[in-house]
């Protein structure tokens, strides 16, 4: 399950108390297993909201790791219907995590929907920075938007090219590389797929020289995995 974990719609899946539920996470996750802390308080309208984060992204991945892929698939259709539920109204504020949720549940036509919906609210919080987590919401924006487009067909190829370059343009605008290189593989492995071979491991190996270290993270492990690939075809 992606965090932050608001209380009040954790709750819901879960069908325990939302003051129970943070008692519980204060006091014996939090305090007495550090696993999780708390991330602040907000209202939405006069609900208000705990949030709470792992301690490390290790205790996430070990913990959903070991969900199989009909329990991944439940909770996360689950946690969308009740962020829905919980933001009625406000759910511009949250469109990219109903994307998040619904892409894992296999509802790819409303992630896309939602993917659309923060991409029109995008530019109106810009300019105070608040943006789906910004500098890079616009660029988390695309990015989802183009694989979920690929997702349904190559028919949607065009569309989904252009939400890579819109993603490539945003991080270049702001110096983000590892965001860039996101992007640029998503770009290239599409090309590859329509046969622009060369020209996507030209693309490619040009932001992957970039870098000096962190070859062992993901994004770099997977634009390396591709290079090899796209090297072979060659």
């Amino acid at each position: 399950m992606t965090l932050p974990d608001v209380c009040g719609y954790k709750a819901r899946v879960l069908a325990t108390d939302p003051g129970e539920l943070v008692r519980h996470l204060s006091s014996q996750v939090a305090r007495r297993h550090s696993l999780v802390a708390c991330a602040g308080i907000r209202r939405l309208g006069a609900q208000p909201l705990s949030s709470y984060r792992f301690q490390h992204i290790l205790i996430q991945n070990r913990l959903y790791d070991d969900l199989d892929v009909a329990e991944h698939d439940y909770l996360h259709g689950a946690v969308g219907d009740a962020l829905v539920a919980l933001y009625g109204d406000y759910t511009d504020e949250v469109a990219v995590q109903f994307a998040r949720h619904d892409e894992k549940a296999g509802a790819t036509a409303k992630a896309i929907g939602y993917l659309r919906q923060a991409a029109e609210r995008a530019p109106r919080l810009r300019a105070d920075r608040e943006a789906v987590g910004a500098p890079g919401g616009n660029i988390t924006i695309q990015q989802m938007k183009g694989d979920l487009l690929l997702r349904q067909g190559m028919e949607h190829a065009a569309g989904a090219e252009e939400c890579f370059r819109q993603a490539i343009a945003h991080s270049v605008r702001i110096e983000a590389k590892s965001w860039e290189l996101r992007a640029t593989t998503s770009l290239c492995r599409l090309w590859a797929a329509q046969g622009r071979r060369r020209e996507a491991h030209e693309r490619l190996s040009a932001i992957y020289g970039w870098f000096t270290e962190g070859f062992a993270t993901p994004d770099l492990v997977d634009a390396r995995a591709l290079l090899e690939e796209l090297a072979q075809a060659a």
